[in-house]
């Protein structure tokens, strides 16, 4: 059985889908979501060359073209003295926050287009709203960690 998610590793097959299902031919976006989970699957912190073949060969004849995609729109090389094992290695292209997130959203032209203007502009002000509240916000993690040095 596999294992249970955290939210931010379904957060990242979310982002991951979205960015597949707009790089990706219309027959092919129904792969966008289990290709992304495949990829946030991947144990360890770099998806290899290996790991992307195992991610795609039940696609058959699509393979080599949604290897490339995830190649070019989700994945950032890792230089290679830093990979682990044959070939390439990369890592995931994701947002590292909230704050990135928005931005994201915030550029995106398909997003403007598919919530309209209104909307759109709505959810980036509230999350900015958010995510500048969550930044004030002093963890208890950060004042046992250095409330003691002081």
């Amino acid at each position: 059985m596999a294992r249970k998610l955290s939210l931010q590793e379904r957060e990242s097959i979310n982002y991951i889908t979205d960015v597949l299902c707009h790089a990706l031919p219309a027959a092919q976006r129904s792969f966008a979501g289990s290709l992304a989970s495949a990829l946030v699957r991947v144990k360890g912190d770099q998806v290899t060359d290996a790991d992307l073949v195992r991610a795609t060969e039940k696609f058959g004849e699509y393979q080599s073209a949604l290897i490339q995609v995830a190649k070019a729109k989700v994945l950032d090389r890792v230089p290679a003295v830093d990979a682990k094992g044959d070939g390439e290695a990369f890592t995931l292209r994701v947002p590292e926050s909230l704050g990135e997130a928005i931005d994201l959203f915030e550029a995106s032209d398909f997003m403007r287009e598919t919530l309209g203007e209104h909307i759109h502009s709505y959810l980036i002000e509230h999350k900015r709203a958010e995510w500048e509240e969550y930044q004030s916000r002093i963890s208890q993690w950060e004042l046992d960690r250095y409330l003691a040095v002081l």
